[in-house]
Parts: structure tokens; sequence; C-alpha cells
């Protein structure tokens, strides 16, 4: 509106022959127009203009086609496990297959561990954290009891050596 005003101005501007503002104000034709153009500008800044029942119709149903449609499509898109399992070579197939076991047991085993962090009341990492400390001093403790098996096996075979020099 006030580039609609400013071209109104330099028109009625351009009419006057000597182009001096203080006759621009001093005109009545230039008081009607500014009169005019303000009254109109306010009317149309006092009337809110709501959108029709159509507009929202339209805008939900868009909305709906990308939240529903976009997942949709995506799903109907993305290859399943089998169809990407017949794209590998043979080799990649016997391969992917040796594996396929241990790979399942390990995620077996990490779900399971999941499980048992999330019953705590701590946080999932914080019972994370407290599990792998304690698989680690178990696994440490292990260590140490083969090892001690060792050298008592050691020792038993030297006295059996030294029994048999005597």
């Amino acid at each position: 509106m006030a580039l609609v005003w400013i071209v109104d101005f330099t028109t009625l501007a351009a009419q006057d022959s000597t182009n001096n503002p203080d006759t621009l104000i001093q005109r009545p034709q230039l008081q009607r127009e500014l009169t005019r153009y303000l009254q109109r500008d306010s009317e149309h800044h006092q009337e809110v203009i709501m959108p029709s029942m159509s507009t929202y119709i339209k805008a939900i149903s868009g909305g709906a086609i990308l939240v529903i449609g976009g997942p949709a499509l995506v799903w109907y898109v993305t290859p399943t496990e089998e169809e990407i399992f017949k794209r590998y070579s043979p080799e990649l197939q016997k391969k992917a297959l040796a594996g396929r076991e241990q790979r399942q047991k390990d995620f077996d085993a990490f779900v399971g561990q999941l499980k048992e962090a999330s019953r705590s009341d701590k946080p999932i990492w914080a019972a994370q954290k407290e599990m792998d400390a304690k698989r680690s001093e178990a696994e440490q403790q292990l260590r140490r009891e083969e090892r001690d098996a060792y050298a008592a096996e050691s020792r038993r075979r030297q006295a059996e050596i030294r029994e048999s020099a005597k």
C-alpha cells in the first residue's frame, strides 16, 4: 500500500508545474487523494479476510497426503532382505549364510543386555556402564583363576620332574 501511495504522490507531483512540496500540500486535489488513500488503507486493515472452508480442506488433504504418502512410498520402494540377498554374488551369499548364525547370536545377546539394563531404575546408559564394569571384573577374575591354575599345573609338573630325577 505504501508503494501505491508513493506512486500516487509522484503522479500528482508530476502534474504540478512547480514541483514545490509546499504547493503540493496546499493543493486540494492532493489532500483529497491522500485522505481517500488513508481511509481506504485503514478500512482494509480493519477487515479480516478468513480463508474459505475449501482452502482448509485442501491444506488438510495436502498435509495428509504428505504425512501418510511419504512413508508409504518409502515402504513401497524399499527392497526386502530376501530381494537384497538374491542380488548378492554366490560368494557373498555363502559368506552371509556362514556368518548369519553368529550375527544372530550376537544380536540376541545385545538385546538381552538391553532388556536387563532396562529393568533398572537408573538410565540405561548408567546401567549399561555398571554391567560392563561387572562383566570386566568377572573376566579379570576368570583370567586370574586360569593363570593360577596354569601356575599350579606348572609347579606340579616341576615337582614330578624333580621326583623322577632323584
